[in-house]
């Protein structure tokens, strides 16, 4: 289990469930029309992706734990919208040209790749 998985095997969501404020900020000053096409690195738990497909947004979160992965899952199904989750370590990570935009709040210490 990697230190993620750990932090994240606590009972409840680590960062709870609501979104990043900087995040819900930042979108309604874009004023995004949906459907976008939004990738989430670094996602943890779900709660910005959830958060994101809630407006109607294809989402596809990225993260290297598992544990929070599933709980993104449990958390996008509580809130009955639909997400793409993926494990990955992040320093591998290559982004396609699929998306219209990336997202990631508070990661640190990946060297992400674009192709």
């Amino acid at each position: 289990m990697n230190l993620w998985d750990e932090r994240y095997s606590q009972s409840g969501y680590a960062y709870g469930t609501e979104p990043s404020q900087f995040l819900v900020e930042q979108i309604n000053w874009l004023n995004l029309k949906s459907p976008l096409s939004i990738l989430s690195l670094g996602e943890g738990e779900g709660r910005n992706a959830v958060y994101l497909a809630t407006l109607g947004h294809h989402v596809h979160a990225v993260d290297g734990s598992a544990v929070a992965l599933l709980k993104a899952q449990d958390l996008a199904a509580s809130r009955d919208v639909r997400i793409e989750t993926q494990l990955t370590d992040l320093s591998n990570f290559v982004i396609e040209k699929r998306y219209n935009i990336a997202v990631m709040i508070f990661c640190s210490g990946s060297v992400i790749q674009d192709t």
